[in-house]
């Protein structure tokens, strides 16, 4: 709650959410970010409150990889099982040395069990190590993928697979009859169905009509034309195959179709489909190939397909997606199934098969991030971006949104509603679906902003920013070097931004006891005896206990020592420009625990150091707040600055503050 007080005339600020930077600060300079650390506004109240600190996950030292990798990323994964919620964090590990064994290395972190668990495969070698990975929750199953390596997945209860987009099919056989090994082989006369799968020369094949019907049954009348299937066996092999009736028959032991004691070929013929390739290597109509899902580096789950960047191929502005997931059949309650192995182009009677197309960028852009709002989907390229809207290959419309694109993969987050991506110009823009424009504030920061990403592009070791959305905040990672990593809090309400002391490199946000709560890796040096380390940022009031750890994740941990919180508001000035009145007296209500520090000035002008009235209070921890009356300025002032200070998890805020005001005295020299 503001103060009312009533003296001369009293300007009144709740402080809720933020502050937003002062218009009339000449004096900084575009680089430099007006707020400084440690300051979050309180989700719950709106009050101005120092940050409480971090803390490692019991189980966050992964001992076992010292000095040889650090987290690349952390993503949020959860689900329900047998009607139990289960909630992980699937962190993936780089050692930055390309096509090397166990170079990456997924691992999970259970809530439940408190433990970090490894899920790939050991050994394995990856071709790229610094490149970012994507992921995505389909039904249930956690997918994710990176450059020149298959989409990879995991799930609690089945495990790890390598390679789910692979079907495991039979081989393609130009033959018929007991030369077919039915366990592994199809023969043209299989009772195929539309849609089924077959591998060829290494390719997979998708048949584009089916050639199964009705089951030949004895005792039936069967005209000239019909068509039937049936299991026939010869030998070792047993395997539907179909068949057209060319003379009528009443059907029995002798004239059944393909192993009749008489002679059944004067009744029935077989119906094969072409052979997949015709003599000059073409495809023939009666097959469809049928495309693995590219080797990307970006990828997302939308309208119920699979979507990645094909980087295969040498047009990085080409998207590929998988068929939809379809209801199950054969169950009371319908339910979707996803089939990851369901790239083909082909609609069958399931429905829509998968595809491709390519996005027009104007300039030979790539794809640089992909993000699903919705109905819509954000396709972003480096300086322009499109969006995607309707829900199959029929209704599809790809509009063009803007002259403005994103650096990368994680630099892209929703909000509130709106899709928040940053630029190469360092701008952090936003889209509703329709339009792009530039978040208000961001030009203060711009030139900031900027300079760590040439950084980024003049270095590839250096990680890509990553922004995320939590609650009423908008959260970005910068690299500057190897080790020192920043992060910028931007509050959209008040379009504010402040930097925080903690050196994130990759962040996630989920439920965990009932509250949104952010997890986050650390840039790390590479220096002998450093860990891998997980951190839960402990803003959010609960039943954990917070405290603050050291983030250096040492192989013995160091003695903590407590984080001096610090923060100094941008100036206030209440709406009017400085030449038209002066502050006489401030009032504030501030609440804090025992023994916290606050300080409040009146500045002659916009400088720190030229404070013209100044009062210092130690808290005494009252829970409804303290009130704390500054002194009369004894000169004119324009401008008012707070400061907080305290030790690690201090709960130190600004409540509401109040201002009198009047005008200045006009002065003239009589003539």
């Amino acid at each position: 709650m503001p103060i009312d007080v009533a003296p001369n005339r009293i300007e009144l600020s709740e402080l809720r959410g933020g502050f937003a930077p002062d218009p009339e600060e000449a004096s900084l300079p575009l680089d430099q970010s007006p707020d400084l650390m440690n300051l979050l506004p309180d989700p719950g109240s709106g009050s101005v409150e120092l940050r409480k600190g971090y803390a490692r996950l019991l189980a966050g030292r992964l001992d076992s990889l010292s000095g040889t990798h650090y987290i690349r990323h952390v993503n949020y994964y959860e689900l329900i099982v047998s009607g139990t919620r289960k909630k992980f964090l699937v962190c993936v590990l780089t050692s930055s040395v390309n096509a090397s064994a166990n170079n990456i290395q997924i691992f999970v972190y259970n809530f439940a069990a408190d433990t970090f668990t490894r899920v790939d495969t050991v050994g394995r070698s990856w071709a790229k190590a610094d490149t970012e990975h994507w992921y995505a929750i389909v039904e249930g199953t956690y997918y994710g993928g990176t450059r020149g390596e298959v989409i990879y997945s995991w799930h609690p209860t089945t495990g790890w697979d390598a390679d789910p987009t692979t079907p495991d099919v039979r081989d393609w056989q130009d033959n018929v009859g007991n030369a077919i090994n039915t366990a592994t082989q199809y023969g043209r006369n299989f009772a195929f169905k539309k849609g089924t799968k077959t591998e060829f020369n290494s390719r997979f094949y998708s048949a584009l009509r089916g050639i199964r019907f009705k089951t030949w049954e004895s005792g039936e009348r069967y005209n000239k034309g019909e068509r039937v299937s049936r299991k026939v066996n010869h030998g070792t092999s047993t395997y539907f195959r179909s068949f057209e009736c060319i003379k009528t028959n009443t059907s029995d032991a002798t004239n059944r179709p393909g192993d009749g004691t008489g002679t059944p070929t004067d009744f029935w013929k077989n119906i094969r489909l072409k052979n997949i390739k015709d003599e000059d290597g073409d495809i023939t109509s009666d097959w469809a190939y049928m495309p693995l899902p590219g080797k990307g580096v970006i990828g997302t789950y939308h309208g119920n397909r699979l979507w990645v960047r094909h980087d295969d191929a040498d047009n990085w502005g080409r998207l590929q997606y998988s068929a939809p997931a379809k209801p199950e059949k054969d169950t009371l309650i319908s339910d979707l199934d996803f089939r990851p192995t369901d790239w083909a182009p082909v609609d069958d009677d399931d429905g829509d098969g998968g595809g491709w197309f390519t996005v027009p960028f104007s300039k030979g852009d790539a794809i640089r991030a992909l993000y699903a709002n919705g109905s819509y989907l954000v396709i972003c390229g480096r300086w322009e971006s499109f969006v995607l809207a309707g829900v199959n290959e029929q209704t599809w419309n790809l509009r063009p949104l803007g002259k403005l694109g994103t650096i990368g993969p994680g630099c892209i987050t929703e909000h509130k509603g709106l899709v928040y991506f940053l630029s190469p110009t360092g701008q952090l823009c936003m889209t509703d679906g329709t339009s792009i424009d530039v978040a208000p504030g961001f030009e203060k920061v711009r030139e900031w902003i900027k300079t760590r990403v040439d950084k980024v592009y003049q270095d590839t070791l250096l990680s890509r920013p990553s922004i995320v959305s939590y609650g009423p905040f908008i959260l970005m990672s910068m690299a500057d070097s190897d080790s020192a990593d920043y992060t910028l809090v931007y509050h959209p309400d008040t379009a504010s931004f402040w930097l925080w002391d903690i050196p994130i490199r990759d962040m996630a946000v989920g439920e965990r006891g009932k509250s949104q709560r952010l997890w986050f890796a650390t840039a790390i040096t590479k220096q002998a005896g450093e860990r891998p380390c997980l951190f839960q940022l402990t803003d959010d009031p609960g039943s954990e206990a917070f405290v603050d750890d050291d983030f250096t994740a040492a192989a013995a941990s160091a003695s903590t020592a407590d984080i001096t919180w610090r923060y100094r508001t941008g100036w206030f000035q209440f709406g009017l420009t400085r030449n038209e009145r002066r502050l006489r007296r401030l009032w504030a209500l501030v609440a804090g625990e025992t023994g916290e520090q606050v300080t409040i000035a009146m500045h002659r002008n916009f400088e720190e150091g030229t404070d013209n009235t100044t009062v210092n209070r130690t808290l005494a921890g009252t829970a409804q707040g303290e009130f704390v009356e500054g002194k009369v300025a004894s000169t004119h002032g324009h401008a008012i600055g707070v400061k907080l200070s305290g030790t690690a998890n201090a709960h130190t805020a600004i409540h509401g503050i109040g201002i009198d005001t009047e005008p200045l005295r006009t002065r003239f020299k009589r003539g």
